[in-house]
């Protein structure tokens, strides 16, 4: 098993609101009237490397939420992206999954085969949080920058 941790994040805004986290975190939902979303980057050459020639038997990520406006936590909308380095829009993003996070805690997702092969074969290079559809502020809230990454593999 080896592990990555992400190499950077970018917050994006549709009305390009400058957020007071979006430096410090990776922001979600709804606040002021404006939709986040972002994307966790991870080096993926390093991660095609390391998996040429293996046969991936698992993969998990880890997400930490630093905040939410409900004190139960929030649901994170996850995607997967093929960005290398930061876009300057959020671009495009496949869905993957949902998944409840509770406040200030850390959760670990197991990855689906169709995401360990993308990120073997280089398709895959980050993954994304969606804004979760509204405004009401439920779906407003933080995660750490530092998304971790498990790949389980044998050569």
């Amino acid at each position: 098993t080896r592990s990555w941790t992400a190499t950077g994040h970018r917050t994006y805004s549709y009305t390009g609101l400058a957020h007071v986290r979006a430096d410090k975190s990776l922001v979600q939902g709804a606040i002021s009237g404006t939709n986040s979303r972002g994307h966790w980057f991870f080096n993926d050459s390093q991660i095609r490397s390391a998996t040429s020639g293996a046969d991936i038997e698992s993969g998990s990520l880890t997400i930490r939420n630093q905040h939410a406006h409900a004190n139960s936590g929030m649901t994170a909308v996850l995607k997967v992206h093929a960005y290398s380095t930061a876009p300057s829009t959020f671009g495009t993003a496949t869905a993957w999954t949902t998944i409840h996070v509770p406040k200030g805690k850390a959760v670990n997702i197991k990855l689906p085969t169709w995401i360990l092969t993308g990120l073997k074969n280089g398709t895959i290079r980050g993954f994304s949080l969606d804004h979760g559809g509204g405004t009401s502020t439920a779906h407003y809230g933080f995660f750490s920058p530092q998304a971790t990454l498990y790949l389980t593999y044998t050569k």
